[in-house]
């Protein structure tokens, strides 16, 4: 496969792509709606502890990273979904491709615009209100929370990289929605499914259930659950954020992390997840008959 780039054609698919999705109104609305769920989270999150005030930086993230994990899943998605095969559909992309433009701009050209209205999303509902946060609570934690929006746009690129790859191969829409919500949903059951697993290996349930009562530690998970929790990306995205600020209690209970399940691993993940798709996506479109 010869690689042949024409930068400002990229730039032009991807202002394209950027203009013609940050148009629509939900994206916008989605936004300020994650910009009012950081301030509420922040404000609300400590009325279990009995108390109802703005919290810092690292509260706010722990209340607030799971809603992350199913919502943004949803946005790239959506974004990305119709990307390439609504274009198909229509004859659009058999226009675009008779201008000289090559197939390599058309993928890299979707993932920076589509992957910029994600960036510009994330800025707009974390980064305005983290600051109307920070000038409330405190600034304490602003670094961590800066690598915390990184890290999400990580997570949200991963599941716009997959969309954008099931649109250019499949052969309708539906396949291709339908490919991205298969992601979603298996990244939310594979959570079960291993501690499914746990517990018919002999799994301390008991002392499980009595951590969840008592608020003490949880019983040691074995190394390949951990490694298991990787594939489960509802769960090790909320794990990663939390563990930028050092917490490992959640809900009150604690956890012990294997050695090699931090931060930076987590984020490596999702990284390179979204590079396969990327790769995939110029490969498939390369060779696909139009």
């Amino acid at each position: 496969m010869g690689l042949e780039i024409n930068l400002n054609k990229v730039m032009s698919i991807a202002k394209k792509e950027f203009m013609d999705n940050w148009r629509n109104k939900w994206v916008l609305a989605l936004s300020i709606l994650f910009m009012i769920l950081v301030i509420a989270f922040s404000y609300f999150g400590g009325a279990t502890g009995g108390s109802v005030e703005f919290q810092g930086y690292a509260d706010t993230v722990a209340a607030m990273s799971t809603i992350a994990a199913m919502f943004l899943p949803i946005i790239a998605i959506m974004l990305g979904y119709g990307s390439v095969i609504s274009e198909r559909e229509n004859g659009s992309m058999g226009v675009v491709l008779g201008c000289p433009v090559s197939k390599f701009d058309v993928i890299i050209g979707k993932f920076l615009g589509l992957g910029s209205v994600l960036m510009a999303t994330i800025l707009i509902g974390f980064g305005v209100s983290g600051i109307i946060v920070g000038a409330i609570a405190g600034f304490e934690g602003g670094v961590e929370y800066f690598l915390f929006m990184m890290l999400t746009f990580i997570f949200a690129m991963f599941f716009l990289g997959f969309s954008i790859f099931m649109s250019t191969i499949a052969n309708k829409r539906s396949t291709a929605i339908a490919g991205g919500l298969v992601v979603f949903f298996s990244g939310m059951i594979a959570g079960m499914i291993l501690f499914g697993l746990w517990i018919a290996s002999g799994g301390d349930f008991g002392a499980m259930m009595d951590a969840a009562m008592t608020g003490g530690d949880m019983p040691s998970f074995p190394d390949w659950y951990w490694a298991g929790m990787f594939f489960s990306f509802m769960d090790i995205y909320p794990m990663g954020a939390m563990l930028l600020f050092n917490l490992t209690d959640f809900s009150g209970i604690s956890y012990a992390y294997p050695d090699f399940v931090t931060a930076v691993s987590i984020s490596a993940w999702f990284t390179v997840l979204t590079l396969l798709s990327f790769f995939g996506s110029l490969f498939v479109f390369d060779k696909k008959d139009l």
